[in-house]
């Protein structure tokens, strides 16, 4: 008897080493893909993008030997993690191959293709080469024109994109179009999506920004922040896109408490905050509040490590880049080093003609922070040129009432008065006061 039973032990034990054995041949690259898919994405939430590209390039390797089926998600993850690193010649043949692949795979018309294009158009976009970005991103919205999910959250995600660019080249009619129906697609899925409602929220905000109506601008971000509370890294972002606006209706107070709250936030988020550089986007605007409540000291130290983030993991040539090299110059005028302020602005200027043009916000802000360079080192006519300059600038690119026009007005009646020209000063004033009024209560 016993030997029967030995007999039956021994017969299932070698079954289940041959189950085992067939599931290992059948399951186990998949398994090993799973796993360095996993890795990756662990290693993105630590921000260790190092870590991260080594096992995205591991499960690529899997993809292509044994999970061809699973091609397309891998070239997004290793796409993703070069262009995070600011690594774009590494990025561009994976690109290239997943494009490719999406076609053969899935045809011209289906959601793989969508996700490489805008893959694609991110690409583009982190190296300021915006028209190409919007080009590929047109591509992905005509690739998902037919037998694709109009509420896709893919699809959603390049509205949103598209909707961002637009709004960065001043485009807010089209972008308003794009919020709009980015919001519809977050809000039709079950359950409704709170990560891409409250960006598509915020992009409706910053169309309002841009038309100059502050108030109505502050309420969808507070909205946005209170919509997808589940990510500390969005919300940061989201809290951040309400700094500005408070600084530019001199409303410090809570400038300073809401980048500090978005700051805090910040540490407790995940690597995703350090992917798509809203952490330097939190610690330039800290530093903008700081500049403007006289705490140099405490600005210096953001500023300099946000154009050494900026460089190391974006471009040293791209429009972000530009801006922290005009909050550089503002904090080294405020410490009386005027060769190292000229310098900065003189860097920035070219980087922002090509890639915004020469009529735009961002070059009508250079040209006031310049303006207030050569006030502070006793150039009044140079001064009083560039504060013209800047006023022209941005009334040709922004509506009349924005409040970007009133602060350039106000530091030139700052001048006017230094100058004992106080009735002009006066008048400019009074305009400005109107606008910051019209933007509060729009």
């Amino acid at each position: 008897m016993k030997g029967w039973i030995k007999l039956a032990l021994v017969g299932c034990l070698t079954g289940l080493v041959t189950i085992a054995a067939i599931v290992a041949v059948a399951f186990g690259p998949r398994l090993l893909w799973i796993w360095h898919v996993s890795q990756t994405r662990a290693d993105i939430q630590h921000g260790d993008l190092q870590a991260a590209e080594r096992e995205a390039n591991a499960a690529l390797s899997t993809a292509r030997s044994t999970c061809k089926d699973q091609l397309c998600g891998t070239f997004s993850l290793v796409a993703s993690v070069y262009i995070a690193q600011a690594k774009y010649s590494q990025a561009q043949p994976i690109i290239d191959e997943w494009l490719k692949t999406a076609r053969e795979q899935s045809g011209p018309h289906s959601i793989d293709l969508v996700r490489a294009y805008a893959i694609s158009g991110a690409f583009y976009r982190r190296q300021a080469r915006y028209d190409e970005a919007a080009q590929q991103y047109k591509l992905a919205l005509d690739a998902a024109s037919k037998g694709v999910d109009q509420n896709d959250p893919s699809l959603c995600d390049v509205n949103y994109a598209l909707a961002k660019l637009d709004i960065y080249l001043e485009k807010a009619a089209p972008a308003k179009a794009l919020f709009e129906q980015a919001l519809r697609a977050a809000r039709s899925q079950s359950p409704v999506d709170p990560m891409r409602s409250s960006r598509a929220l915020a992009g409706l905000g910053d169309v309002d920004e841009f038309y100059g109506r502050y108030g109505s601008a502050l309420a969808k971000y507070k909205q946005a922040s209170q919509t997808n509370t589940d990510n500390p890294g969005e919300t940061a972002e989201l809290l951040d896109h309400m700094v500005p606006l408070y600084l530019a209706q001199n409303k410090l107070n809570e400038a300073q408490t809401t980048a500090l709250k978005a700051q805090e936030l910040l540490k407790h988020a995940d690597g995703e905050a350090y992917v798509n550089t809203s952490d330097t986007i939190v610690e330039a605007n800290l530093a903008a509040v700081y500049l403007a409540t006289g705490k140099d000291a405490e600005a210096q130290p953001l500023v300099e490590d946000v154009l050494k983030q900026l460089a190391a993991r974006v471009s040293a040539k791209h429009a972000g880049y530009a801006n922290a090299l005009i909050l550089y110059a503002r904090l080294q005028t405020h410490l009386g080093r005027f060769d190292k302020a000229k310098a900065a602005l003189d860097q920035a200027l070219p980087i922002l003609e090509k890639t915004c043009g020469k009529k735009h916000r961002f070059i009508a802000e250079l040209t006031r922070r310049r303006a207030e360079l050569e006030m502070a080192s006793g150039n009044s006519e140079k001064s009083e040129q560039d504060f013209r300059d800047a006023i022209e600038i941005a009334r040709t690119t922004l509506p009349p009432q924005h409040p970007q026009i009133a602060g350039i007005m106000q530091s030139h009646a700052e001048l006017l008065r230094k100058l004992n020209r106080h009735s002009e000063a006066e008048k400019l004033d009074k305009e400005a006061k109107q606008m910051l009024d019209h933007a509060e209560n729009s």
